[in-house]
């Protein structure tokens, strides 16, 4: 398990492991939500994505739960 301190992270690119370890997802949910255009911002160099620890932060926020609400606008992780 990796254990990431977001200060030496700064603006480094993640690997797409990286990146779902740190929201907690399964690579391969994160792969089908990034295909879907439900997940965070990501960047490609070639073949290669990536991903920025602000975009993470940022799209896990908006993703924040409120008590009563029953449309979080999430996906299930078939």
């Amino acid at each position: 398990m990796y254990r990431f301190d977001q200060v030496a992270l700064g603006n480094r690119f993640l690997r797409p492991r990286e990146a779902a370890e740190i929201l907690g997802l399964s690579p391969r949910t994160l792969g089908r939500r990034r295909s879907r255009g439900l997940g965070p911002a990501y960047y490609k160099f070639g073949s290669a994505v990536r991903y920025r620890l602000s975009d993470l932060n940022a799209w896990a926020g908006m993703r924040q739960d409120v008590a009563g609400d029953t449309n979080s606008g999430g996906e299930a992780d078939a």
